[in-house]
């Protein structure tokens, strides 16, 4: 009967190395935004858009763009619909480099942060 429940540890211990947690591992993360991340732009946006691979909790939703000089250059209202996030641009941007800061909790509860930065040339 040892033996026997030995052999049942160890193949579930190889198992799970082998084969890891499966979908539990799945992390939500950004999939797309609009501009896209590095993109050069001749005219200014006038929203950023930013896409998940799941719906967003609309209640913890922050999206930032700052200018090369720190300065807030997004609204502070977010709109989040399913699996995207957008935030509008209050004024058009001149000529330089912005970046978007982004802080989301997905649906099923996981943080999701980051950034990455556009130019307006």
């Amino acid at each position: 009967m040892l033996v026997k429940n030995l052999v049942a540890v160890v193949a579930a211990v190889v198992s799970v190395l082998l084969f890891g947690a499966g979908p539990a591992q799945a992390h939500s993360a950004l999939i797309g935004s609009t501009p896209a991340a590095e993109a050069a732009l001749a005219a200014p946006p006038d929203r950023i858009e930013l896409q998940f691979n799941q719906p967003i909790n609309a209640s913890f939703a922050t999206v930032t763009v700052t200018d090369g000089d720190g300065t807030q250059r997004g609204g502070s209202r977010v709109d989040v619909a399913g699996d995207r996030v957008q935030v509008a641009v209050l004024e058009p941007l001149t000529p330089g480099e912005y970046t978007v800061g982004y802080r989301v909790v997905s649906a099923d509860g996981h943080p999701i942060t980051g950034s990455y930065t556009f130019t307006v040339t």
